[in-house]
């Protein structure tokens, strides 16, 4: 006997008025047609009283089309009281089984049948076939024609019990299915959810009005009334909307939310206080609601600034062999700056470069190198890189390109159309030299000087600084011994904003040895580094030698020259 006793089961039948005769309130609402385990006793069929009068089911049958089942009881009588659910299941499974005892409650209603199986050979697992109650006096009351492939232990439960529609059949959630209870997969008698938030512009601009909408969906069987609905940035992160912190609050319309499946969308108005990431919450408050898992929903709006401080300062479009292509941009404004959204192209390729969905925040003053190959990058150059990787990082052409940064509303950030002529050297990148000056003036670009070749999260070696007002030379390392792995390092400050420079080393009888750059554009700030070799590769010996530079200003054509020496010791 397993562990469901018969005189366990007995539900009390007594009511204060007479059970009515069963009609169509009385509905088949779950079948188990492939039990887990032996399936002569763990099949069973789950009915409902949908009806709001008792209901007297004796008499009645079991049918799959093929042969009948009378129903009988097992000592709790036949009576099945409204919103009650009943069980008719195999006669062996009380000596058999006890593998549904601790799902069956004592509210629901067990009954069996006068055959030994249902049907003539039990509920079939391969075809399809109609499962039917049927009245004392041959009436089908309720009919349901399951498709067999469920698997092993898993019923097929009727999404309303209310319903007569077979198409509101589908498969339990949970083992075993739901004998005796609310089925699994049947929604709540009162719910409501928030589906989807959304932002109209969905970047919007700071200083601008947004609207926000959300989409309230009845998820519910029956109407719902008395809501609310709260819109706060949770700053301590405990999903109260506290003091300070709410944005919005509202009663809610709940006449568009009668059935289930009715959606209402509630809007408001918000001006964003300043440029930047908010993250934000939105509470639901209803009344009886049986489910508040669904009443929280955060969400993040990207506030761009009425003008996007986003520019290129650094490209590597021909870069040594085993270091990948890539581009450096800057935050010249005062906001932090995100860059989830931002797209990163070139002619062939505008919009395919997402830089990312996740929230990745560029602080001012800071640098951030874009690439396909973040580890590339970041195991050619010793210093430390802030790099993001792009997939459909564009390809940047050695013969000339147009690189071009977007923000997420679609605005050209920065666009920089550069040509061979611009500064074409492998290894070596083009750097910017003001961060104010036109992005599309050759002018304002020149070949990196950096003894590594390019300036990827630092300042850029040949950079424009607006204070200057003296030229400034400084040679670090002297003397310096290249046989110590040593290396002449010159530090220029220049009085111009953009220059042509030229720096040559001589021997101290004055005969030309090395020529560093000749008429190279840059910036007022520059750092240059001479190895001990002349222009064959060759290290020259122990002596001193003259280190001569010429800065001519693009703009007014002044010239200044400054002549330096430097010592160079050879080890014997």
């Amino acid at each position: 006997m397993g562990a469901i006793q018969l005189t366990k089961l007995v539900f009390c039948s007594f009511v204060l008025g007479l059970a009515v005769p069963c009609s169509s309130q009385v509905l088949i609402n779950e079948v188990m047609y492939n039990p887990s385990g032996n399936e002569n006793y763990n099949e069973y069929i789950e009915l409902y009283n949908a009806g709001d009068q008792p209901a007297d089911i004796s008499g009645y049958s079991i049918s799959d089309s093929s042969s009948s089942d009378k129903i009988i009881e097992t000592g709790s009588g036949t009576i099945l009281h409204p919103g009650q659910y009943c069980i008719v299941i195999d006669p062996e499974y009380f000596s058999n089984s006890s593998l549904y005892d601790t799902l069956i409650n004592d509210n629901c209603l067990v009954l069996t049948i006068d055959g030994s199986t249902f049907g003539s050979r039990g509920l079939s697992n391969s075809k399809s076939e109609p499962v039917m109650l049927i009245s004392s006096s041959g009436d089908v009351i309720s009919r349901y024609t399951y498709i067999p492939g469920l698997p092993d232990g898993y019923s097929i439960e009727k999404w309303d019990p209310n319903s007569s529609d077979e198409s509101d059949w589908k498969i339990s959630k949970v083992f075993l299915g739901t004998p005796g209870l609310r089925n699994s997969i049947t929604p709540p008698d009162r719910d409501v959810m928030i589906d989807s938030i959304y932002v109209e512009p969905a970047f919007p601009v700071f200083g601008e009005v947004s609207s926000i909408g959300m989409k309230i969906v009845n998820v519910g069987l029956n109407p719902v009334s008395g809501g609310s609905i709260t819109v706060y940035t949770d700053l301590d992160k405990n999903d109260i909307a506290d003091r300070g912190e709410i944005l919005y609050s509202s009663d809610i319309n709940t006449s568009y939310l009668s059935v289930y499946g009715d959606t209402y969308i509630h809007k408001f108005t918000w001006q964003p206080d300043k440029a930047g990431t908010k993250n934000l919450s939105v509470n639901l408050t209803w009344i009886d609601d049986e489910d508040e898992n669904n009443n929280i929903r955060k969400f993040r709006i990207i506030i761009l600034d009425r003008e996007n401080h986003m520019i290129i300062n650094e490209i590597m479009y021909n870069p040594a062999t085993g270091c990948p292509e890539w581009i450096e941009i800057y935050n010249m404004g005062d906001n932090p700056a995100n860059l989830s959204n931002w797209i990163v192209g070139d002619l062939a390729n505008p919009e395919k470069g997402l830089i990312t969905t996740g929230d990745t925040i560029l602080l001012p003053g800071s640098f951030t190198v874009l690439s396909s190959d973040k580890n590339g990058v970041s195991s050619f150059y010793p210093h430390h890189v802030n790099i993001v990787q792009v997939n459909g990082f564009p390809t940047l052409n050695n013969t000339g390109d147009t690189i071009s940064l977007k923000d997420p509303s679609g605005r050209i950030s920065d666009s920089v159309p550069y040509m061979r002529k611009w500064g074409n050297k492998k290894g070596v990148s083009l750097e910017r030299i003001s961060y104010t000056g036109q992005s599309s003036s050759m002018q304002n670009w020149g070949l990196s000087t950096n003894p590594s070749g390019a300036t990827p999260g630092i300042t850029n070696s040949i950079l424009y600084n607006e204070n200057n007002t003296d030229p400034v030379v400084v040679i670090e390392n002297s003397p310096f011994s290249p046989d110590k792995g040593e290396s002449a390092k010159i530090n220029l400050t220049l009085p111009f904003e953009i220059s042509d420079l030229t720096v040559k080393v001589f021997d101290r009888h004055g005969r030309l040895i090395r020529n560093i750059i000749s008429g190279q554009r840059s910036g007022s700030q520059c750092s240059i580094e001479w190895d001990g070799c002349n222009d064959n590769g060759n290290l020259m010996g122990t002596g001193i030698y003259i280190i001569l530079l010429r800065a001519v200003s693009t703009v007014s054509q002044k010239r200044i020259n400054k002549k330096l020496t430097v010592v160079l010791v050879r080890q014997d």
